[in-house]
């Protein structure tokens, strides 16, 4: 039995405590919240932070793990380089991490390594905007956070003080990306790579909102509708030179690519198994579980995909997010859900459940950042209308009843 590591035990992470428990191996996890969901599921459990470095070295040390091991967000990434380092343990390279957790970083190395994107101002609070270069709309973003914290699009001049001020607000470092706005499809990128290759890509559509909720994808769609050997072979080749840059061998990678006139260019990356569903998208569209590779990435196990389990292919998944405006649902404590379980047994259907922690308190949040969703439909097929036909119905079931006078609608 060998002992991992997991930093961070919040309810996104409780898919890899429980994976690596259910693979037998000794699982301790650590995080700062005494209340964080995936305690219960670890075979031990640390109140520490996950950014708190030294003391979850001192942890690992004691424990004398085998492997480290995080997910989802890049909070934890510094420790786990930490970590990985100081007992020779495979983790996220250091260029990766800097980059996952600074996007000033991720567009420097970018740069150097020519790697599209679009341009860019990193500024200070010390520094004055040099408005002559700027060119709206603009996106405006703390250079060192995720999950549409802080960010903001803006059209015209008048805008740009008000979003520059939420965004340093949020912002560590207090260091504002200021970027341009370029409209076009966005798709999301999951890659696989183990000993510098590519094993595993998928490539699908991430749809949102044209003017509400910047940021905040509303739906999922694989394959993208773009899909050609071209483009498949285009971003393959853009993936490389993402992973040669960040220097990195073996992990997960998440990479966020605009498409726009037939050019290519890369938004955001993470060294990290993905949120948002995600991870859903690519085992149902590859027949793998991002959380058992990357675990066993963690252990320093060579993987052959041949060998490892696999699960049942779909030609098409599409996941929807039930939300508050733009979407359908009414902000408030819910009362009552309906409709659930009939829409679980539509045809086509893999799940249907709600994206926050239900044992959290059940309340619809204005759509502000990705945690505001609410529930999500996953459907899948390998006939595409039937897909769509079956994520339509599963929607039409479910409805909820809400309080509207409660303090989460004022």
């Amino acid at each position: 039995m060998k002992k991992i590591l997991i930093v961070g035990a919040g309810y996104e992470q409780i898919d890899m405590i429980s994976k690596a428990f259910d693979m037998g191996h000794y699982v301790i996890v650590a995080d700062a919240d005494p209340l964080a969901p995936g305690f219960e599921y670890a075979s031990e459990s640390h109140i520490i932070s996950t950014t708190n470095k030294e003391e979850l070295l001192k942890l690992a040390s004691e424990k004398q793990i085998d492997a480290v091991s995080y997910m989802i967000t890049e909070t934890p990434m510094e420790s786990v380089l930490y970590i990985s380092k100081s007992l020779n343990l495979p983790g996220p390279s250091e260029e990766s991490v800097k980059a996952s957790q600074n996007k000033n970083e991720m567009r420097r190395m970018f740069e150097i390594s020519e790697v599209p994107g679009p341009n860019f101002q990193l500024i200070s609070e010390q520094d004055s905007i040099d408005y002559d270069k700027l060119t709206f709309p603009l996106v405006i973003k703390p250079s060192d956070k995720a999950g549409q914290i802080g960010l903001n699009r803006v059209y015209e001049p008048s805008q740009l003080s008000i979003a520059m001020e939420k965004a340093f607000k949020h912002s560590s470092k207090k260091e504002v990306v200021i970027e341009e706005y370029l409209e076009g499809q966005e798709l999301n990128i999951v890659i696989f790579v183990q000993n510098n290759r590519i094993e595993l890509l998928t490539i699908s559509d991430r749809e949102r909102h044209p003017t509400k909720s910047f940021g905040v994808a509303l739906s999922h769609r694989f394959p993208s509708k773009y899909y050609s050997d071209t483009l498949y072979h285009e971003i393959r080749s853009l993936c490389e030179k993402i992973i040669k840059s960040l220097n990195i061998s073996n992990g997960i990678v998440y990479p966020q690519i605009l498409l726009k006139d037939n050019c290519l260019y890369v938004i955001e990356v993470g060294e990290r198994i993905p949120g948002g569903k995600m991870k859903e998208v690519f085992k149902l569209a590859t027949g793998y579980d991002l959380v058992e590779l990357q675990l066993k990435l963690s252990l320093n196990e060579e993987i052959d995909l041949e060998k490892i389990n696999q699960f049942k292919v779909y030609k098409s998944v599409f996941i929807d997010f039930l939300t508050a405006k733009p979407g359908i649902l009414d902000t408030g404590k819910v009362l009552k859900a309906e409709g659930i379980e009939e829409a679980r047994n539509i045809p086509n259907v893999i799940e249907a459940n709600y994206f926050v922690n239900p044992n959290e308190g059940l309340e619809i949040r204005p759509l502000n950042t990705a945690s505001d969703r609410f529930f999500y439909v996953i459907t899948a097929g390998d006939n595409i209308n039937q897909v769509i036909e079956g994520n339509k119905e599963s929607q039409n079931k479910i409805s909820f009843v809400v309080d509207k006078s409660s303090e989460v609608n004022r």
